[in-house]
This record gives C-alpha cells, structure tokens and sequence, in this order.
C-alpha cells in the first residue's frame, strides 16, 4: 500500500480476472465438462464484464478464455453456423 492506495500488478489482476471467469462458468451448466458450452458474450454478461464498447466489446473476456485455454481450464469448441464457425467454451474439469 502506497499513499492510501492498494498497488497490485497486473498478473495479479489477470489471475483474479480469470478466477472470476472460472467461478463464473462453475455456475453455468452449459459450461460444465462435456456440456454443450456457451458463447464468450454468455459468459461476459454472466461475469458481468462488458465494457459497453461499440467496436471492442468481448474482447475482455475472450482474451481471459483463451488465456484459460492456454492453461488447460477451458476448451472451446467450434459450432457451425450458417458458413461461419463460432465458438462455445466450457470447463475441461
């Protein structure tokens, strides 16, 4: 603590970002291993984690997801619709 503030680094306040994402998906249950997942703007406004940006918005939580995917907590997996493929995430355990 500095002049009355809390200092915190920035993995700090990723690693606490993607605990509140894990936490968040716990209580989907879509989200559950081998459920059907949901999509990255489901699991943003179930987080709570909009940023209400005309052009940006998402981008938050996909980042934290595939930070997740990295280190084996999430799978995405691909669902066709139409000729595009879109994304759904659950919890791999």
């Amino acid at each position: 603590m500095r002049g009355g503030t809390i200092t915190m680094e920035g993995k700090d306040l990723i690693e606490m970002l993607e605990n509140h994402v894990l936490s968040t998906m716990r209580k989907i249950d879509e989200c559950q291993p081998n459920g059907p997942g949901v999509s990255n703007k489901e699991i943003e406004e179930a987080a709570g984690l909009s940023l209400n940006l005309p052009y940006q918005d998402g981008w938050l939580t996909w980042s934290i997801l595939h930070s997740l995917i990295e280190k084996g907590y999430v799978e995405a997996i691909p669902v066709k619709r139409g000729k595009s493929k879109r994304l759904k995430y659950r919890l791999k355990y």
